[in-house]
């Protein structure tokens, strides 16, 4: 680890996302969703504190445990995991939502993770189980029931490949909203997860997993073969991680229950 610093996040003991944070890099600003505290922060890459926004309710800028963010064309797109809706910021000022509570197609129900890819917005869906797909302009396109497995957070490959993590312990691998290839079970083995939550793919097609419960970050090849992991810390403590995201030079930001790591 190369540097670590962290901010107040207290617990929560109402939620689903209790100590969940999701992170994202854009024009070399940190924005970070905070879902104990209803709130998106955002910091220097060096850790310097910059702003705030949100507070908790159900207004076009309150939060109710926002759990995931993504960036596109300078808009900030935050999941507003309680309030079934995806919100839409920029420079801080609300711009539009995405969604309303239901169960029907463009309907939300536990939006939980977000990705782009080829000129598509992915949503996933926790409760209804199932990924959502919005063009850019946010409109609905198409959705696709996950079956066996409860969907958690989204990532794109740079081959267009959509990586899924679930709830349920595992990894799921898609082509288009063909299921390909699905790896891991709960435990604490190499491969094995307890609560896998945020995902990023790398230039070389690596997937990066924060393996929330058992305090680690994995790595794995596209294959679904294990590559190696570390232990996620913060000075002497170890903390859950539940987002990653890489900066401009490479270097990768974790964070959880109020820490952020950056690792080189």
């Amino acid at each position: 680890m190369a540097r670590h610093w962290k901010y107040e996040s207290p617990p929560t003991f109402f939620g689903q996302n209790d100590g969940i944070s999701s992170p994202v890099i854009a024009e070399n600003i940190l924005y970070l969703s905070d879902a104990n505290s209803h709130c998106v922060r955002s910091f220097s890459l060096n850790g310097q504190f910059l702003s705030r926004f949100g507070a908790h309710g159900c207004g076009d800028d309150e939060f109710d445990q926002p759990c995931a963010l993504a960036w596109r064309r300078e808009r900030l797109y935050v999941v507003d995991w309680g309030n079934d809706q995806i919100k839409l910021f920029s420079n801080g000022h609300f711009v539009e939502s995405v969604g309303s509570i239901g169960l029907v197609s463009g309907k939300l129900c536990g939006p939980q993770g977000i990705c782009f890819g080829a000129e598509r917005m992915y949503v996933a869906e926790r409760n209804n189980s199932r990924i959502q797909v919005f063009d850019c302009n946010s409109k609905h396109r198409s959705l696709f029931v996950i079956k066996d497995v409860t969907p958690f957070n989204v990532a794109m490959s740079p081959l267009g490949l959509l990586y899924m993590t679930s709830c349920s312990g595992c990894i799921v691998l898609f082509k288009g909203e063909k299921r390909v290839l699905t790896w891991g079970k709960k435990g604490t083995k190499h491969g094995e997860f307890s609560f896998p939550a945020g995902i990023s793919i790398t230039p070389d097609h690596l997937a990066y997993v924060c393996d929330h419960g058992n305090q680690r970050v994995q790595v794995f090849q596209e294959s679904g073969a294990f590559v190696h992991q570390w232990t996620t810390r913060a000075n002497e403590a170890t903390f859950q991680p539940s987002g990653l995201t890489f900066g401009p030079e490479g270097e990768l930001y974790v964070t959880g229950e109020g820490h952020i790591a950056v690792y080189l």
